[in-house]
């Protein structure tokens, strides 16, 4: 890799090693402030802040990596059972996968002709999930003052993405990547992150109470806008379900049923656009007719996906990867690009030329985890998620809130077969925020209100 490269990587350390001590003494202070602008970072500035922000050339996730380390370094330092794994089932999940993922490193290594620095590149994105064990460290009403400081930049950022859409300037970080049937609207792919949680917690919390009628308008209106079939129809059918079969307040969301509506009508003519454009049940059955990728002649985007999936598949059978997958091997590495040579695959520009994504392919939540890791390495994710579900239904007896997270991660994992979601890393950031809870802390914070409404 080049010299200057080098030279930033060593300016940096040397950088942040002279910051220990002033971010120890910061983070006895100000965890909650630090860990907000730590979930500010790792979701790319929620599409606020274009990469170039950052000094030194880095990208978001490598800012979040230098705290992480720094900040864990201290952490441990001070509380020797910061990454006690003893009767938490979601850490020993998170565990398993960085243990797995640092064999597939060294294996990388050892195995296959790909410089070094390419499976770091890899590797050091699942070295996030560390951060779980930093949001255990604070308390239920620390982490509701996070997730209200998220909510606002929810608000903001919907908003932001609608202006988008009325006017056709691009506001948020990104672009536009397809425009709908006779031209009227662009469709827009840089969408707001993490809508479907704000109405969430709308819908079925009291968390958010001013201007809350508000807020489900532009939420209901960002999370239709993109024309996603798949994330509309599945949250509409799990508020449906849960609404029905399992909110106990009824009455209480009658009086969103209004915005609601209203954000719908707003946006419904786009939708049907994209509704009429592609056919999803025939889209369905030429994917149940699909044999091998081979047999793949065209359809939509979801027979399309699925042959990317298939297609992949084929070839870890084939060379008797599927259990571990090919490895930490990188989209861009000179390795991918002279040994895979898929036909199915989303279309990518680098440098003026264009050709398809291999291995790192945003169709779908799974296709990438299963290529570099194998059935092992997708086995270990639905571990954490049902971890993380476990954990969330035991959390909602004690409060209202957990039903967020949960409610957010069915979806995910229900879409995730057309969508990206479960594949970013800013997702699991969010869930590991509620999933790091103790009951104590939730019983603690309401012995604490119940003191002070007293009082």
């Amino acid at each position: 890799y080049p010299h200057w490269s080098e030279a930033i990587l060593d300016e940096l350390i040397e950088h942040s090693m002279l910051r220990i001590p002033q971010i120890s003494h910061y983070l006895r202070k100000n965890l909650v402030y630090a860990l907000s602008g730590y979930i500010f970072m790792v979701s790319e500035a929620f599409r606020l802040l274009p990469q170039s922000f950052l000094n030194f050339g880095i990208k978001w996730n490598d800012a979040c990596l230098i705290y992480l380390f720094l900040t864990s370094f201290y952490l441990y330092s001070r509380k020797q059972n910061y990454f006690s794994i003893k009767n938490d089932e979601v850490a020993k999940a998170i565990s398993y996968i960085l243990l797995y993922f640092t064999i597939l490193l060294f294996a990388t290594w050892i195995f296959i002709d790909q410089d070094c620095f390419s499976a770091i590149k890899v590797y050091r994105l699942y070295l996030l999930y560390a951060i779980y064990f930093q949001f255990r460290l604070l308390g239920f009403k620390s982490k509701l003052k996070i997730f209200k400081f998220i909510f606002v930049l929810i608000a903001i950022t919907a908003g932001l993405f609608i202006q988008q859409v009325a006017t056709g300037i691009p506001i948020l970080v990104g672009g536009a990547d397809e425009v709908a049937t006779h031209g009227e609207l662009t469709r827009y792919r840089n969408t707001s992150l993490f809508v479907e949680i704000g109405l969430f917690a709308i819908l079925f919390t009291t968390c958010i109470k001013r201007y809350s009628t508000l807020f489900t308008c532009i939420l209901a209106s960002a999370l239709i806008l993109p024309m996603s079939r798949t994330i509309t129809f599945v949250f509409a059918g799990i508020t449906a379900v849960y609404y029905f079969f399992f909110y106990r307040n009824k009455k209480r969301l009658l009086k969103y049923f209004i915005p609601l509506f209203i954000g719908l009508a707003a946006v419904w003519p786009y939708f049907a656009q994209r509704l009429a454009k592609e056919n999803t049940l025939e889209d369905i059955q030429l994917t149940t007719s699909l044999k091998s990728s081979e047999d793949f002649e065209g359809g939509g985007n979801f027979v399309f996906r699925m042959a990317i999936f298939l297609e992949r598949s084929e070839y870890l059978l084939k060379k008797n990867l599927f259990l571990f997958g090919v490895g930490l091997v990188h989209e861009d590495s000179k390795y991918t690009q002279k040994t895979f040579n898929f036909r199915y695959g989303a279309n990518r520009t680098v440098n003026g030329e264009r050709y398809k994504q291999q291995v790192a392919t945003n169709d779908t939540s799974w296709t990438t985890i299963f290529i570099i890791s194998g059935l092992i390495g997708i086995l270990l994710h639905f571990y954490l998620i049902y971890a993380m579900i476990k954990r969330f239904i035991i959390l909602k007896r004690y409060h209202e809130v957990f039903v967020v997270p949960l409610l957010s991660l069915i979806l995910c994992v229900c879409t995730s077969i057309t969508d990206y979601r479960l594949a970013l890393f800013y997702y699991y950031t969010l869930f590991f925020l509620f999933a790091s809870t103790s009951i104590k802390s939730i019983k603690n914070a309401t012995l604490y209100n119940s003191i002070t409404s007293h009082n």
